[in-house]
């Protein structure tokens, strides 16, 4: 058993998401996610620094080797 973790990724310090990512306890993934990640900034600066908290940490080791992946264009 354990919690839901909740991440957030922040571009120039400012959360790129206005519902932040969870990975739901027994989960590996947040794909199937109680409450879908909704991402309000799709356009990221060239270069931009990304940075990563985690907000909500769990008791069951969920999110041991936590590994996030941002896939996109350079347009």
């Amino acid at each position: 058993t354990g919690s839901v973790v909740t991440v957030d990724i922040n571009e120039a310090g400012a959360s790129i998401l206005s519902t932040k990512i969870t990975i739901d306890a027994t989960e590996k993934t947040s794909y199937t996610a109680a409450v879908p990640v909704v991402i309000s900034d799709t356009s990221l600066a060239f270069n931009a620094e990304m940075t990563v908290d985690i907000d909500g940490v769990d008791s069951g080791g969920v999110a041991a080797g936590l590994k996030i992946m941002l896939i996109g264009d350079l347009t």
